[in-house]
């Protein structure tokens, strides 16, 4: 089986797209962003890969949610870019959405949360609110999995990288996949 036969066309089309994005940008604000805006479209595929990788529990009483919602807080170059990427995607059967989130307080239908630069009060808030619910955290800020969030993109060898919390992803009964921890640096 050849690579390309092994990648769905929507696959393709989706990542052809996003590069085709990433360097109109590119051409239209010059040679100055160029590693930024790659680094932001890397960590926006990651965040939407993150939804194959990673497993939510099932609550047997609860209905089927009609869409998987991720969602961002605060805003920044990837959660401008992550809609983008998930637009018209499906986890099986089940259609992505983006929620642009103002608070801590409207977390429910997330299963990820993405969270852009935010002061210490809200994060704290979001870590209150997520404390033991099966909600991803994800974000670049330096230290964040070591705080409790479950993934932190950082950059290792110039590439983006992540790092992930163990023990706070079991806490909240997520299940990481064995091939997504292999290619992280994992704290406890």
């Amino acid at each position: 089986m050849s690579i390309r036969s092994a990648v769905p066309d929507k696959a393709r089309i989706r990542l052809w797209r996003t590069l085709l994005s990433a360097m109109l940008v590119l051409l239209s604000h010059g040679n100055s962003i160029a590693a930024e805006i790659s680094e932001a479209a890397v960590k926006a595929v990651y965040i939407f890969n993150f939804a194959s990788f990673v497993e939510w529990p099932e609550d047997e009483n609860a209905p089927v949610p009609p869409t998987f919602d991720i969602c961002t807080l605060g805003e920044d170059e990837v959660s401008t870019l992550l809609p983008g990427v998930i637009k018209d995607e499906k986890l099986g059967q089940t259609p992505l959405r983006h929620l642009a989130l103002s608070s801590s307080d409207t977390l429910q239908s997330c299963r990820i949360l993405y969270l852009s630069t935010v002061d210490d009060e809200t994060m704290s808030n979001v870590r209150n609110a997520v404390n033991g619910r099966p909600i991803l955290t994800v974000s670049d800020q330096a230290g964040f999995a070591v705080r409790g969030g479950h993934i932190e993109f950082g950059l290792l060898r110039k590439r983006v990288h992540t790092i992930i919390n163990r023990r706070s992803v079991n806490t909240s009964g997520l299940r990481v996949s064995a091939q997504l921890y292999r290619l992280a640096t994992v704290v406890d």
